[in-house]
């Protein structure tokens, strides 16, 4: 609901492969730091993540990588963040 209070005109796909979708749109926005984040990373589509980092811990190892995400302004902490956007 928050996303759509902020941009009504987002479109939530139900259907079909999630990859294939990606690959037809301008922009990927991802909620949680799971296959489909990777999926993006991979086929190199527009990519914004933004997921709570109080519910989905990092293993420490894996922390360089998501800061370099962070840097890049791929990664944000909180949703809120996306509306400089």
């Amino acid at each position: 609901e928050l996303i759509k209070n902020v941009c009504p005109q987002v479109v939530f796909l139900e259907s079909g492969r999630l990859s294939d979708w990606m690959k037809k749109v301008r922009l990927v926005v991802i909620d949680h730091p799971y296959t489909s984040f990777l999926e993006a990373l991979a086929i190199n589509v527009p990519t914004i993540l933004y997921w709570d980092h109080d519910i989905h811990l990092l293993r420490e190892e894996a922390r360089p990588y998501f800061d370099n995400l962070r840097e890049a302004g791929i990664l944000h902490v909180m949703l809120l963040a996306l509306q400089r956007w």
